[in-house]
């Protein structure tokens, strides 16, 4: 099932996404494993985790298996919808249950105007899958003890031909640091201390507005303005124990223009500009094109 948290789940797919790609929330992988937490960009651990073995925020589609319940009070000024999930909202095994305790997931919004809607989500769960690379962890309160914590506000304002969505997104990644010690098999041990962690912060908005054009039925622009930014940490790695931020801060920009000829048929243009904060700077410049036909 979708995972009620925040707005844009809902709106993911084409007839409903006024652009082509998705937020960062959705794709951009960080320095957190599924199975060892935090990467620094120097460590070993790292190299393993390149290829599809790091989390977003949010899995990518934000599907789950789990049990859901919604429902509204006040002719629909007061909606909830909150879900029993398997997984945290970061997790791609979304059909496992990572440990005995279930992940939640949630939504409440308030329509106060016709025009207007107001929604609060929040999200709890462990997130480390069972692997030998934390195997260690058993011995001091095991993987449920790590887990990501997420909080969102969104807002959606939609008036005569202009439609606006924000949504902010406070997520946390409470993590072990994985160090390798071929004293131990598995060669794998805590290079924080016995039962430690780190408190991985991130901080995530995305702005989006769409325009219909007044006098041609069928025509729209669309903009958005999607950021990133990561809170520092206390390097575990250096033991000079400097302050340091924990992955790369990002912020993307896009704009397109869109048509839909007919019902059910909707033709896109964009440019999409990606800025990450590394040195040299990759040109991360896209545009593309898209016809979708619902059916």
């Amino acid at each position: 099932i979708l995972t009620p948290f925040g707005a844009f789940a809902r709106r993911q797919l084409s007839p409903d996404n006024p652009l082509i790609g998705n937020p960062l929330f959705f794709y951009y992988q960080t320095n957190v494993s599924p199975t060892s937490g935090y990467l620094d960009a120097n460590g070993v651990l790292l190299s393993q985790s390149l290829y599809g073995g790091r989390l977003s925020t949010v899995y990518n589609g934000g599907y789950f298996v789990g049990v859901q319940a919604f429902g509204g009070f006040g002719e629909n000024l007061f909606e909830y919808n909150i879900a029993v999930m398997n997984t945290p909202l970061c997790s791609p095994n979304t059909a496992v249950n990572l440990d005995k305790d279930a992940a939640f997931h949630g939504r409440v919004a308030l329509h106060p105007f016709i025009w207007a809607t107001i929604g609060l989500s929040y999200c709890i769960g462990s997130f480390l899958d069972h692997s030998n690379v934390n195997k260690f962890l058993s011995d001091s309160g095991g993987t449920e003890q790590y887990q990501q914590r997420t909080f969102g506000l969104d807002l959606n304002l939609n008036y005569l031909y202009y439609e606006l969505n924000v949504e902010y997104i406070s997520n946390r990644f409470v993590a072990p640091y994985v160090v390798y010690d071929y004293r131990f098999n598995p060669p794998y041990i805590s290079g924080l201390g016995h039962g430690s962690s780190l408190d991985l912060a991130d901080n995530e908005l995305l702005l989006d507005l769409k325009i219909d054009a007044p006098f041609y039925p069928g025509l729209f622009l669309a903009g958005r303005y999607n950021t990133l930014s990561f809170g520092n940490i206390v390097d575990p790695s250096n033991s000079l124990r400097n302050s340091i931020p924990w992955d790369r801060n990002v912020q993307k920009y896009a704009a397109g223009i869109g048509f839909k000829p007919a019902r059910g048929v909707i033709l896109k243009v964009n440019y999409e500009h990606t800025a990450v904060e590394i040195a040299p700077r990759p040109n991360l410049d896209v545009v593309a094109a898209q016809l979708s036909v619902s059916f």
